[in-house]
């Protein structure tokens, strides 16, 4: 699960890919819905068996939309 604070601006989707730059191996979650304009926090789900390590979070916009993030966390829900 990756959980985030963020304020957005420009669109009201993203795009997040979690990658492992040795194995060459991603994973993406699209986020649709997001609020705008003002601060919020987002919950991501991924599954939890294709990727054993990452090592890269890119968060993908549309062109013109501006994102703010503050407190990303990735971690494994058990």
């Amino acid at each position: 699960r990756l959980a985030f604070r963020y304020r957005l601006s420009g669109a009201d989707a993203l795009q997040v890919q979690l990658r492992n730059t040795d194995s060459n191996q991603q994973q993406s979650v699209d986020a649709k819905d997001l609020r705008q304009g003002e601060g919020s926090k987002a919950y991501l789900d991924f599954p939890a068996d294709e990727l054993r390590s990452v090592d890269e979070i890119q968060f993908r916009l549309s062109a013109g939309a501006e994102l703010l993030l503050d407190d990303v966390l990735l971690y494994e829900q058990r």
